[in-house]
């Protein structure tokens, strides 16, 4: 992606599937990565930092909407992390997942999509050990039972009719869910989720169906895990 000049261009990256994205209501990533900005490094595998040109490449894409909590959120720290969600915002992008205060934290995120009020949550299993001080805690969401159901029941409360749950959480490379993954999934649609997404596996994993316990849908849905999709 790197020009002759030294800057950044990732639009050919998307140059095939764009054209799905242009007819849909919503489309959501999973970013995992950071932004931390070109004087701290542009690095890989095992702690990511990207240009903020891989941003704008995701706009220009189609995308509106990315979930942030996840093993590589605090890969350069907490400074890293604050200015990926700047990037994102100033690229016009929605997000959850970490945020830049605890009133940004206690917001919680609900779309209108025509005229259906979806409400967005994220959690992760963990960082790779790198976590935001005591302090901070509000940056990012971890997998936390107690957690969730106040979430869930919060963005309920707001008025969401519809309850997305990103989770990034199983083992890489394994398809199947853990014992543990499906204990939290379980508890989360007890909490009243009526869509549950997953990654971290970075292989497609199965799918299957629920019936939820707060809403009037017919059906709920669980993906395990979505992929990749697109990796160095």
């Amino acid at each position: 992606a790197r020009t002759s000049d030294s800057t950044y261009d990732f639009n050919p990256c998307f140059e095939e599937i764009k054209k799905f994205f242009s007819s849909a209501d919503l489309v959501i990533g999973n970013l995992e990565t950071t932004c931390a900005g070109k004087e701290k490094g542009f690095t890989g595998y095992p702690q990511f930092n990207s240009p903020d040109e891989f941003v704008t490449a995701i706009k220009n894409a189609g995308v509106t909407f990315l979930v942030t909590s996840n093993n590589h959120s605090m890969d350069t720290g907490e400074k890293g992390l604050l200015r990926t969600i700047e990037v994102l915002r100033k690229n016009n992008i929605g997000s959850t997942g970490t945020y830049l205060s605890q009133a940004d934290r206690d917001s919680l995120r609900i779309l209108n999509l025509q005229g259906i009020k979806a409400g967005l949550l994220n959690y992760t299993y963990g960082t790779n050990g790198s976590i935001p001080a005591e302090e901070h805690k509000f940056m990012l969401s971890i997998i936390d039972t107690a957690l969730i159901e106040k979430d869930i029941t919060a963005i309920r409360g707001k008025g969401a009719e519809l309850v997305v749950v990103f989770f990034h959480f199983g083992k890489e490379y394994v398809s199947e869910p853990t014992d543990a993954q499906k204990f939290i999934v379980k508890k989360t649609i007890q909490y009243g989720a009526d869509i549950i997404l997953g990654a971290h596996p970075h292989v497609i994993g199965p799918a299957e169906f629920f019936k939820p316990t707060h809403s009037k849908l017919d059906s709920g849905f669980v993906a395990w895990s979505l992929g990749n999709f697109i990796s160095h």
